[in-house]
């Protein structure tokens, strides 16, 4: 999911935009460039797809 939310930039479909180099705690993955935002895959999916979080 990630991988295909980041592939051309399809992130941007959602109205997103990546200044941060995302890196995923929970799995071998990352993407990006510049300062490091890491947290799990699932909520890395939803900042791709413009969603929130309840926390």
């Amino acid at each position: 999911m990630l991988d295909n939310l980041t592939a051309g930039g399809t992130y941007r479909n959602f109205g997103t935009s990546l200044d941060h180099r995302l890196v995923a705690d929970d799995l071998d993955w990352e993407f990006g460039s510049g300062p490091v935002l890491s947290a799990p895959a699932y909520r890395l999916v939803l900042q791709l797809a413009g969603r929130r979080t309840r926390d």
